[in-house]
Parts: structure tokens; sequence; C-alpha cells
């Protein structure tokens, strides 16, 4: 630390002018940043006045120009000390010490050195090579004295903070000044040569190391200055430099379908230097004896060509008044001045002046001449040159502010010459520079508004007799920032591609700050954007891949110290459409139920255009589909009646004129069964009937069944079923019978529902004529041809015997075709009794199934036996069937009058066969009227046309085979005794007999062959005897028809014939019992549809004189179930209801079968959460516990046992409640300002219904709050949001409401709630400077995170920016506080709120008051009397309107001083003393005045009192004024 001393004052005791006690040069050594003082030490007396204190100057470097001490809170001056808190490096100079009183004046010369320690760097870093990926780290540790400011530079370039480096600097309680480079992520581009440098305003220090990252080459973007690229492909570069402009320019040309074109052109710049001269000082070497030569050299060390180099002498050219004097020009920067023989006339000032079109510089000597003449006691004065007092401007300017200059001559003879020059250029007024004379000596240079083309040197040149004088001022313009345009093109950009713009400032002072805005927001916290400073003037921002939220106004934002410029770039966004997910649901939909979509495009450019397919293509019209357009952004497909047409795969398309978009949902519709229709044309019996059944719609599995008149077709009698795949069953009947008449169903179940198909198979040539279940179908008496082969050419016959009700029609088939008369084939009718059939000689082509086909109005019958022929024709004579003599016999039993026919047929035996027909062991005459004909050589038939009653015995007999036959036979006619004759009787008995010798067709006719029946009479008569009758083996069903004869067959006649059941007798109108005699001797029971109460013994009575004779029949019944019946009620049932029904059988014999069926299917065990209990053999119970919408139908309780089924059927109808179709708003929460949509579609429902919607339990008015229902149809409402706000959030329910119930579905609407910001201000009054300011930005809505931040004319606040203080006092309010206000302070302050949704700011300007701020004018020296003064008040900041005063020693000054003020614009006032005498002393204030307040600065003006004389009169007078 260096030692301080203090001098103490003494005051003498007589006048003594002040004098220093010191050496007139002293030296003060201060240490940086430590206190220290100065002291003026000089003694005097008078003590100066309060007014009169020491003035402190300080010398301007190199120069011998000084400027008034400024006073502040570090400096200040304490009577005569200078004190100095806290010594800068800057404070280093010459001081000089003023002190004056009324006697006199003197002056102390300081010199003060501050110590200081140049910037050393103690920690490097060093070389390295890696591997593109990890992060870096660079550090560097410096010390100095100042504290030395480190900055970072790549390859020559500085580096700033940016999102992928990062630079931070700290200094340690040491010192020690540590700074830290961070790189988040190497990359190839990264690589280079890394410099800290340590500076400070005493030295710096630097340290380089390479980083060396792996990758391909890379080439660093060089930074261009003032280039502009227009739109039409001009390039402007302003301020051309050679190595950053000279280069080969490219044009590249591109068009929207990508095709380029490009040219090239190369720059070469022409260096154009513009160094202003500098004069090497020169000086003449002391007095020069007249008579001597004297030479001076003029050089020009530093400054552009061409220069002009010229001397001048007292202001003239000495070119021009060359006495004596020669000069010479060498080279390009020197002019040597010389003077062969040196005079009187040549004593004074020599000027050289240097020109050239950077500036004008000079250089004066004065040159003494001993000239050997000497004047004792008389004073000579010289020509006085011009003296200019040194000005300069007031610090840097900043674009748009004025500046001032005064150039003040204030020594120089009159008359005098002042011109300013810029860059020694005479100015001109088109650059808005203004000069204004004042008086003779004094001219103002103003500029109104500067540019960056008012930076350079401005000269104010004197001239006068007797010599020149110049001073320059370099002013240097704070030049903002200026953004050449850019632009992301003029076509929109599709979504997905990379759009990079490249923000350039083209020219502005460094350094500049460069942000992007990206609408309302910083660009960087948007999703995929990026930004990238890659030189101090060029910034990049890139976007990957394009979206939606990247279209809006890109803003780039340059600042500097000097001003803000932004330029602002659209970026419009082809987007194509996004379809938001939709699906028909998880599970399949039932046929005929309601199904819709909505498709709505989520984002995308409008107008859209929204279309459906089904499957792939435009759906067809027939599909019966409703597309309506919802909105702009929605469309709704409607199907309002499922059908399995409907099935596949929907497909929205959205497109616009960025591209297209497509969303498809499978719909799967549970469809029930279809099946093609089938018929079949009439066939005839024996043919083959096949029916297919085809499912050809119908989801599986599928249930297939046959129903042959309701009942199971599978149990019918040559009915087979086959079952060919999941979808086909085939019936099929071999041959078809008469039996096989009737309706065919074939019935396809599957959940979903149930078809099916009847047909009705006719068979030809059989119609139905007995309605009467009692109808008797033929039956058919067994044939066979056979099990042995025939031998070829024998013959072969069969007989179809028939019995059953009449009419019967017989024909016969061979292999199902019918018997044509070629085929060699004889059939002989038998009328209603049969058909026989022959074939006189077997063939091959007889070999085949005959069949005889049976018909009558009960139905068909059918029978058949097949002919095997043996393969050899050639008979063979040993192979005779060899058989005793056989007979056959026959009695049959028939009534009076009746036709009988018997046929015989040898079926095995030799031929020839003798054939013979007896009666009762009698050969048959003639007379007895009986017909026997031979149709073939082994048949014979013997028939009898009308019976009477008497007993025919026929015998026919052959040579070794007899056969008999004998009927009874009875007449009534008949008396004991008599004689009757059969004639016309014609019987026929066919057996199949093989003998060669008999002749086919040979017959025996009876006639008038009388034969006498012998009775045996009693005379007490003869009883009734009856023959025995049944009603059958089987019971009879309740319905059916039963028919009982009771027969009398012996007894006499008068009988009496009655019917009796269970013992009482059965009168003529019993019960539906009908009693009938066709003979006397027959009566007929009939009971046309049997009942439980016919059931019982049934007897009948004969009865004549001779006594009596009955016979007994059980009729048992089986009584068909009878149900009582049963309803669900006369009301629909509600859904979730229990619904119970009862089947009880209340008739009905056991065992009894009961079953349910619903809509015909079968209900099984537990079906559909149906319960069916047998509560005992007659009742069952159905239930359900939950009637649902799937238990609607008609249910059906079966009864059934032997005797037959009954069913009762009842409808239950349920009130089906509506079902919705589950919607939701979606995953994520919906952002303020977006749209919501959702709607709620009923797919199952009774009609008529009501939607409502309601949120947060409340219903929705219409038109509440934004929130739009629209009711589509009955079964659809939609709920849309267009701009969806915070108070729109909550849970959104739709409630469905009809006879059967209410259905609700809900969904909640999260909204993410954009911040809402309280506004703030500063308050209507603007700030004093001074003054504390405080705002808090409080976010009173928006969901959290939040992020608050302040920026500044749109630059982000930084912690501490300016003093200006941000903090956080809660998650939703930060406040700014600004200790003390200053002009700098004034601005837009922004607070900003982000979170999720979007970000929102408020701004508030803070105006502040700014104090006036005077420029210094203090007065170097003493003004001489007569002089002209020259104080400029110039007010360099402040707010305006501003009021500038003066006053003299606290007086307003007044006019009659001889003092004058003027106005210069609004910040400049001139005091001008025109001829200064004693009176004028004084201490000059100039005062100026705002709104913010008031500041003054003073100056001390002291006039000397001296007199200028040209002889000894005046010289006298001087002396005595002097004494």
């Amino acid at each position: 630390m260096s030692s301080c001393w203090f001098v103490f004052l003494e005051e003498p005791t007589s006048s003594v002018a002040p004098k220093r006690t010191e050496s007139r040069l002293q030296e003060k050594c201060l240490t940086l940043g430590l206190p220290g003082s100065m002291l003026c030490v000089i003694q005097g007396y008078p003590v100066p006045a309060t007014r009169q204190v020491p003035q402190w100057y300080k010398f301007i470097e190199s120069t011998t120009r000084k400027q008034a001490v400024t006073l502040d809170d570090r400096v200040k001056q304490v009577s005569g000390t200078l004190i100095i808190k806290e010594a800068r490096v800057e404070d280093s100079g010459k001081y000089l010490c003023v002190v004056n009183n009324s006697v006199g004046g003197e002056s102390v010369e300081t010199v003060l050195t501050v110590t200081v320690e140049p910037p050393q760097i103690h920690k490097k870093f060093s070389e390295e090579t890696l591997q593109p990926g990890p992060s870096m780290f660079l550090q560097c540790v410096a010390s100095g004295n100042p504290t030395p400011e480190i900055t970072w530079e790549l390859d020559g370039k500085k580096l700033s903070n940016s999102d992928h480096l990062q630079v931070g600097q700290y200094v340690t309680v040491n010192g020690d000044v540590v700074s830290n480079l961070n790189i988040s992520s190497i990359h190839t581009n990264d690589g280079g040569l890394y410099k800290c440098i340590a500076s400070s305003k005493v030295g710096s220090t630097e340290h380089a190391a390479k980083l060396n990252v792996y990758g391909l080459p890379f080439i660093r973007p060089m930074e261009k200055k003032a280039i502009k690229v227009f739109p039409n492909g001009t390039l402007i570069i302003e301020n051309v430099e050679r190595l950053s402009d000279q280069a080969i320019y490219t044009c590249v040309a591109r068009n929207a379908q990508g095709f380029s074109a490009r040219g090239t052109l190369e720059v070469q710049v022409m260096v154009k230097c513009v160094v202003a001269p500098h004069i090497t000082p020169f000086q003449f070497d002391g007095p020069i004896n007249a008579g001597d030569s004297v030479q001076l050299a003029c050089y020009v060390s530093k400054g552009d060509k061409p220069l002009r180099i010229e001397w001048h002498f007292h202001g003239r050219d000495l070119s021009s008044h060359a006495v004596g004097v020669r000069t010479a020009v060498f080279g390009e920067k020197a002019n040597i001045l010389t003077i062969n023989s040196v005079g009187p006339g040549h004593r004074g000032a020599y000027t050289c002046t240097a020109t050239n079109g950077a500036g004008v510089a000079n250089f004066t000597a004065e040159l003494d001449v001993n000239d050997g003449s000497v004047c004792t006691g008389c004073v000579v004065f010289s020509p006085v040159p011009p003296h200019i007092i040194p000005f300069w401007f007031e610090g840097e300017a900043n674009s748009g502010d004025n500046a001032q200059l005064t150039c003040h001559v204030s020594k120089g003879d009159r008359p005098m010459l002042l011109t300013w020059s810029f860059h020694g250029q005479d100015l001109s007024s088109h650059m808005g520079i203004t000069t204004t004379k004042i008086g003779d000596s004094i001219s103002v240079l103003v500029i109104q508004s500067a540019t960056a083309g008012h930076s350079g040197n401005y000269t104010c040149t004197a001239r006068n007799s007797a010599g020149l004088a110049n001073h320059t001022a370099s002013l240097q313009v704070n030049v903002p920032p200026s953004i050449s345009p850019f632009s992301f093109g003029y076509l929109p950009m599709n979504a997905g591609v990379v759009a990079q713009i490249q923000c350039i400032v083209a020219y502005g002072d460094l350094p500049v700050a460069i942000s992007w805005k990206f609408p309302g927001d910083n660009a960087l916290s948007s999703s995929g954007v990026t930004t990238m400073k890659i030189a101090d003037r060029v910034s990049i921002l890139m976007i990957a891949a394009v979206t939606s939220k990247h279209s809006g106004n890109y803003t780039c934002v340059a600042s500097n110290d000097a001003g803000r410029e932004t330029f602002s770039a659209p970026l419009i966004i082809n987007e194509p459409p996004s379809i938001a997910p939709f699906s028909f649901g998880t599970l399949p939909m039932n046929a005929g139920t309601f199904a819709n979509l909505q498709c709505i495009v989520v984002s995308g450019d409008l107008p859209v255009l929204i279309t459906w397919s089904h499957p792939g293509d435009k759906m067809a019209a027939d599909l019966e589909l409703s597309v309506m357009k919802v909105a702009n952004r929605i469309s709704l497909l409607t199907i309002s009646t499922l059908r399995a047409v409907h099935a596949g795969d929907y497909t929205c398309i959205a497109s616009n004129q960025a591209g297209t978009a497509a969303y498809t949902a499978p719909l799967t519709v549970n469809v029930k069964p279809s099946i093609l229709s089938f018929s079949t044309e009439p066939l005839n019996a024996g043919q083959l009937l096949q029916i297919s059944c085809v499912v050809s719609q119908g989801d599986q599995p599928l249930q297939l069944t046959w129903t042959f008149h309701g009942r199971d077709a599978s149990s019918s009698l040559g009915v087979k079923i086959f079952k060919m795949g999941p979808r086909v069953s085939v019936l099929l009947i071999d041959s078809v019978t008469a039996l096989h008449t009737g309706n065919y169903t074939c019935t396809a179940r599957n959940p979903a529902g149930v078809d099916n198909v009847t047909t009705e198979l006719v068979v030809k040539g059989w119609r139905r004529r007995c309605s009467s279940p009692l109808c008797v179908l033929p039956e058919i008496v067994p044939f066979s041809f056979g099990s042995k082969p025939r031998t070829h050419g024998k013959s072969a016959t069969v007989t179809c015997s028939v019995d059953g009700d009449k009419p019967v029609k017989v024909h016969w088939t061979l292999n199902n075709d019918d018997i044509t008369p070629f085929m060699n084939i004889t059939i002989i009718p038998l009328g209603d009794s049969g058909s026989i059939l022959s074939v006189p000689r077997v063939g091959a082509s007889h070999r085949g199934v005959y069949s005889c086909v049976a018909k009558n109005p009960a139905g068909v019958t059918k029978h058949s036996a097949e002919l095997f022929v043996d393969g050899n024709e050639t008979r063979n004579s040993y192979n005779f069937y060899q058989r005793s003599c056989r007979s056959h016999s026959a009695s049959v039993l028939r009534g009076e009058g009746q036709l009988v026919t018997v046929s015989c047929a040898v079926i095995e035996g030799d031929s020839p066969v003798n054939l013979e027909g007896r009666f009762d062991n009698q050969p048959i005459s003639r007379r007895m009227r009986v017909t026997i004909v031979q149709p073939a050589e082994s048949a014979v038939i013997l028939s009898i046309g009308s019976v009477k009653a008497l007993r025919v015995h026929v015998s026919l007999t052959s040579t070794d085979y007899t056969m008999a036959l004998s009927y009874k036979l009875h007449h009534s006619g008949t008396k004991q005794g008599s004689s009757l004759t059969l004639t016309d009787y014609t019987m026929a008995l066919s057996y199949k007999l093989h003998h060669s010798g008999t002749k086919q067709g040979s017959s025996l006719t009876l006639t008038d062959y009388t034969m006498a029946l012998s009775y045996k009479l009693h005379h007490s008569g003869i009883p009734p005897r009856v023959l025995s009758f049944t009603f059958g083996d089987k019971l009879v069903n309740a319905g059916d028809m039963v028919i009982v004869h009771c027969t009398v067959v012996k007894g006499d006649s008068s009988l009496s014939i009655t019917w009796f059941l269970n013992g009482g007798e059965v009168t003529p109108d019993y019960q539906g019992v009908v009693i009938s005699a066709p003979s006397q001797r027959t009566s007929t029971l009939s009971i046309e549809a049997v009942r439980a109460s016919h059931a019982g013994a049934y007897m009948c009575r004969a009865a004549n004189a001779a006594g009596t004779a009955n016979q007994t029949a059980a009729l048992n019944v089986n009584v068909v179930p009878q149900i009582l019946p049963f309803s669900f009620g006369e009301d629909p049932a509600n859904a979730g209801d229990m619904s119970v029904v009862q089947c009880a059988v209340v008739k009905g014999d056991s065992p009894i079968k009961i079953s349910w069926t619903l809509d015909g299917v079968e209900i099984s065990p537990g079906y559909q959460g149906i319960l069916i209990s047998q509560m005992s053999q007659r009742i069952s119970a159905l239930s359900i516990e939950a009637v649902k919408a799937r238990h609607g139908g008609e249910y059906t309780c079966r009864a059934s046992n032997a005797a037959g089924t009954t069913s009762h059927s009842s409808r239950l109808i349920v009130n089906v409640p509506p079902q919705i179709v589950p919607f939701s708003f979606g995953d994520e929460p919906a952002n303020a300002g977006e749209m919501s949509f959702i709607q709620c579609a009923v797919i199952k429902g009774d009609s008529p219904m009501n939607i409502t919607w309601s949120v947060n339990g409340a219903e929705i008015p219409p038109g509440y709050a934004g929130v739009s229902v629209t009711k589509v149809n009955e079964r659809l409402s939609t709920l849309s949001i267009v701009a969806v706000q915070a108070r729109h959030g909550g849970e959104y329910a739709c409630v469905v409401a009809n006879k059967g119930g209410v259905a609700n579905h809900s969904s909640l609407l999260l909204v993410n709630v954009a911040p809402q910001i309280v506004p703030f201000s500063f308050g209507e009054e603007p700030a004093n400077a001074g003054d504390m300011a405080f705002v808090q930005c409080a976010v009173i809505k928006g969901d959290l995170p939040l992020t608050i931040s302040w920026t500044l004319n749109g630059v982000e606040l930084n912690q501490g920016y300016q003093g200006v203080l941000t903090s956080r006092a809660s998650p939703r309010i930060s406040t700014l506080s600004i200790e003390a206000v200053q002009a700098r302070h004034s601005g837009d302050y922004t607070c900003v709120a982000r979170n999720k949704p979007r970000s929102v700011n408020h701004t508030t300007h803070l105006y502040v008051n700014v104090l006036p701020h005077i420029i210094p004018f203090p007065l170097e020296e003493e003004v001489n009397h007569g002089d002209s003064v020259q104080l400029n008040c110039h007010v360099s900041k402040g707010d305006k309107p501003l009021t500038i005063s003066w006053n003299l020693h606290g007086r307003e000054l007044g006019s009659h001083l001889g003092i004058a003020t003027t106005k210069l614009g609004d910040r400049t006032s001139l005091l001008s003393i025109s001829s200064a005498v004693a009176a004028h002393t004084g201490d000059y204030t100039c005062t100026a005045q705002n709104s913010a307040g008031s500041v003054s600065y003073t100056t001390t003006v002291l006039v000397s009192r001296y007199y200028r004389t040209s002889n000894l009169r005046d010289l006298a007078t001087f002396l005595n004024d002097f004494s």
C-alpha cells in the first residue's frame, strides 16, 4: 500500500498571492480499488473565498488539453483535497490544481499512477479428440487487477449462449475468475480451435487448444454482413469487404414441383482504405539566427493515398506567398519546407496540413528568429493564430439521437474563418447536419437524428491571418440491427416436411442478441422447433417435421445497445386431415338393430371433403345408409336397421388440398339365417326325392332341422336327412309313396334368429279325398318271385292283393318306370282287390324290381319284389321242382251280394300243371255261377259275382298239387231243402305254379251247377250268434274316428240289436256316438271324434225269439292333453321386472311331456336367463328373474302324450329400456379454443324415447354457454362445443328415457385451461429516476404447472438484468421490482405465463421521468480581457420538455451585463460574452429542469486584466494601470 501525506495551509499576515510550498510537479501513487487523496498545497492571503476554492483539472492523455474533474459519489473534493474512494485505472494521469485569490493565482501539477495487475490464466484446458455424442466441459481460471473478463472463441468467432452451448463465469472469494464452457452434445461442427481470452483495461492474455471430433468434413458458416436477398433474385451487399465478400455466388431458383436451376457469379472486391492521415510531430531547434538556413520535414506516417500535403504560414498557403520559403514533395508521404536565409519576416507559426479521403491532419511549429534588434522597455506583440478549445461528443450516440459539437476559438486575430469537414470532405446539407455560426469565434454543428452514416471524424478548422488551427472529434453511432428479409417461401408447406429460415442481421453494432418468437411465444418452447446461432449475426430456425401447430408468424428479434428490430415470416402449413379413431364397438351387432359412426376430422386445413366407402368403394344406394355432415369436420353415418349386407369395413375418407386420410372400422352383424327358396315338382310314386336346404346367410353355428307336418321328419318312414357342411342339409326319400305327400319344412336357427322354408310334395296320381283320419290306407298282401333266379323262357307271375278303403287303383312299375305293352308283360286287373302281373317268357330285360302301387283316398301303398333271371338261357332238364300233390283252400266271409275273388298261383313246381277248382271237395259246376279263369299255366282265378248264402268249396287239383278254397255264402232267401243255382259268379285265385304242361289262359266255367245246402232246423228256433269285434289292438287317440260292426251270423229273423256303454244303453244322441243298421243283421257304432268320455266297454246285444247273444269290446282312448290358458298380463313388462307363467295340463293321459319354445325355438335349460321348473307331472313354470329386451316374444307351452300334442302361447311384450353406445371426449384433455364433439346413439330401446344432456348433474338448457345440442333423429343426439373454454370442463351425461326405463352414459371433459393474468401496471404517473418500481403478475386461472417469465421490449429478462429483480412468490405469482429506476428501465414490461394449452401475456409500460444530464463545460484557463467567452450548456439526456436557464453567482443573468444566451434546439443553450471584462468574472451556472427534477452545472470564468499596445504611450498607460 502506498503512503499518503497531508499539507496544512498557513495563512500569511500580509496580502500575498497564492504560492506553492512544494515543487510545481508532484507524484502520487494509488493502488487499484483502494482509496486515496491528492492535496493542493498552496499559501496565500487573503484566503480564497468559498467560490474561489482550488479547482482540479485532469489533462487529456497525450495532449496539453485539460478538463475539470467530474465530482460524484466516488470522487469528491473537500476544500483543496481531492479524495478518490476506489482508485481505477482510468484515474491515472496528470492533475492540475489551480488556486486564485484577490491578489493572484497559482497552480500545482500532480502525476497520479494507479498500480494494476495484468490478467493471468492459471488453469487451462488441453487438446482432446472425441467421438460425437458425449458432452464436453472446458474451463479457464484467470486473475488480475482489475478483475478480468473471460470470453471464448471458436476458430476466431466469439461464442455466446445457445441451446447447444452454455458459457458461464463467476468470481471466487480470492478474486479469481472461473469461466466454464459446456457443450451438451458434441457434434462434428463443434470441432476446432477453442480459445479463452482473459482481458481487462490493463491488458489481456489468452489460451488456445484444439478439440477434434470424428466425423465428416464440416465447413463453418461464414458470417456475411449487410447482405440482402430479395424474392426476385436480387442480391445487395452493403459495405463490401474483401475477406468476407469476395467469393463465387450461386443463385438457385426452385418451383413448387421441385425443379431447380442455378447460375454462378464471381465477385472480386477491390480494397479501399479509409485511414485518416497522421503527421509525425516536428519542431524548430530553438530560436534561429537571422541569416541561418532552416528546414522542417512534414512526414505522414499513416493515412490512405492519395495524400495532399500543404504548408501554411499564418493561415496563408506558402505555395502562393513564397518569400524565401521553398517546399518540396518527397515521395507520396513527405513534404519538406526550406528557408535558405531566415529573416525577421519568417518569424511565426508554420503549419503542415495533410488531407485524404478519410480526413485532415495538421501540425504546427513556431519559428523564433534572433534578428539582433533590441527594444528596451517595450513589448512587441506578434500576430495571434487561432486556438480552438478542445471539444468532443458525449459518449456514443444511438441511432436516432441528436448529437452536437461546439467549436469555440478562444484566441486568434480577427477576422476568423470557421469551417467543418467530415472525413476531410466539406459537409453537405443532405447529410442531415447543420452548422450555425455564433459571433466571430463560435460555430455549432448539430446532427438532429444520428444514423450509421454519421459515424466518423468531424473536424473544425479555424483560419486567420496568423495561421490555422483545427480540432477533430470522433462520433460513434450505435447502429441498431437491420434484418435481411426472409420467408418460408410463397407456397404453403405440406405437413411432415422440413422448414428452415435464416435470420441475418445485415448491419448493426455488435454484440447482437438474436431471439425468435412464435405466435406470442418463445419459439424454443414449441415442440419440434430448434434454433441455432451459427454466427454473431446469423441465427437459424428449423422445424424437422412441420405440423399444423407450427402455423403462424415466426419473428426474429435482433437487439443491441442501439435498438431493436423484428422481422416476421408467416409459415402456412398445408395440413392433411387427421381422423379421430372410431368403431362400432367391441361386440358384434344383431341384425335389425341401429348402428352409427361419427367421423371427426380433428385437424387439417379447411375445406375438408368427407366421404364413406364400404367396402373399398363408395357405398351403393341400396345399402339404405344415411350420411349427414354435421359440421365442417364431422360426418355421421347411420344405419337405422342392420342387415347382413351391412357387414364389412366402413372407411371414412377425409381429403383436402394437403392430402388424404382414411380410417376404417369393421362392422360385424349377427345375421339370422336366410334359406334359399326351394320347391318340389310333383313326383310319381317310387321316384327319388331330394331337397337341399341351403343357408345362404347367417352366422354360425347353425342348427338345421326338417319337419313333416310339424313333426320331426327323420322319424317318418323312408325319410333320410344328411348334413352337407355347416350350411346345407339334404332330405332324401329313395322312393316316394302317398305316405310322403305333404309339407316339408327346413328350419335354420342361430343366436340372431330363425328362418324356415316349406314346400309341398305332391305324388302324381294320388289325391286325398278322405279328410277323416279313420280313412284306411291300402294294404298289400306281400308277394315275391322267390329267392332263386328264373330260367330264361320260363314264366313268372305274382299277385298283388289289396285290402282297404275303396275305390282302389293298382298299377305296376319296373325299376320305378311304368310297364309298357311292348315289355311282353301281362297285367290282369282284379277290380278293387288287386292285380296280377305275369311274365310268360322271362328274359334278361325282365330282370329288376317290380312294384305294385295301390292308391285310395287314404293314401298310397307300395310293395316290391325283385325278379332274378338266370344268366344262362338254355333250360336245364334236370332242374325240376318235384312236389307232391297239394291243394289249398280258402274260406272268405263276405256279405250277401258282394263280389268274391280268389286267385290261386302255383309259385313252384314242374310243368305241366293241372289246376281244378272244387266246392266242398266237389267239382265246381257251371250252375254254381262260379267263374274260373286260368290266365297262365300256373295260375287260376275263381270269382263269384254275387254271393248267396251257401258254402262253396272250390277244389283245384293238379297232377301233383291240389288246393281247395271254401267260402260261406249267405242268402236270406234260401229255405230249408231248397236248391240254389250259382250263375256267372267268378272267383279268382292266383298262385304261382311252375309246370310245363299247363297252358296259359285256360279257364273253367261252372254253369247251371246246382248244389243243395242242407240246414238243420230246430222247431224251438235259432238264437242269434254275434261275431266278435274289437276297437283294435292299440289305444285310440282322442279326436280319431272309430267304427265297429256288430254282425249276427246266426239266428232267426226279427232281430233287435242294441248297444251299451259300461252297462248303460247308448241312445242315438249320446255324446256324438252314431248307431246305424246297414242290414237286418248288422249294426254299426261310430264315433266321429273320440273323446275321453267315450272310453269304456261297448257291448252289442242281439236278441230274437230264440234267445240273446252279445259281444263286448273295450275302447281305450288316449286323451290329448288340455292346457289351462295362461298369459303374461295385459301390460308390457318393464326391463328388470320378474315374469312368471304356469302351464297346467288339466286333462290328458299320462305320461305327459311338457316343453317350452320362444318364437318357435325350444328353450334349453338356462337359455338367456330363462328358468323352467317342473312343478309336477302336469304343471311346468317358466320364470325370468329380470326381463331383458331379448326376452320379448311368443312363449309356447307344448304338452304331448301318446294321444297327441296340445300347445298354448302367450306373447311377452317387454318395454325395452334404452341402451346407449359408449362415447368419450378422448383420452387427452382438450385445449382451450379447440372443438369438442360427442354423440349419444341409442342402439336399443322402445319408442318413443326422450334424450337429454346434463353437465355436472344439471340439465343443459338451449344455448347454454356455447354448447350446441342437436337431435339428429329419435335415436341420435349430438353435443358439440365449437371453442372449448375452462367453464366447459365437467362430466357430460346423456340421459335417455322411455317406458322401459332410463339409461345414461357420461364422459368427463377435461379442459387444459390457458393462463389468465390479472392486469397490472406501474401506475398512471411516470416514475421518477431513482424511485422504486414494483409490479406483480398474478395468474388467477390456468392449469399447473405454470412457467412465468418477464421480457423488456421483447428481450427476456435475466435475473438481476440492469438492476431488475424478478422473484416467484408462489406457483401463480411472479413479482418484478427495480430498486432505483433509471432511464434505461423505460419500456414495455411483459409477463408471459405458459402452461400446456398455450401461453398468454400482459404488458405494461414503464415511463421514467429522466432527470436532465448536462455535459460539463469547464474553462481550462483564464480569459484575457477583451476576449470572447462561450459556454455551451448541452443537455444530453432527460425527458422533454426541458427548461434551460443561466445564473451568475446565484442570480439570474441580465442583458445589461453584455451577456447573451441563445437556445439551440430543445437541449442546448449557449452563453456568450463577446468581450470579456473583469466584471464578467464569476461562477456561471446552467440549470436544466424537467418533470423529473432539475440539475445544474457551474463553471468559473476568470478574466485577467492586460493591455495590448504598440507605442510607448500605450505602454505607459498599461504600466500605470498595472501599478
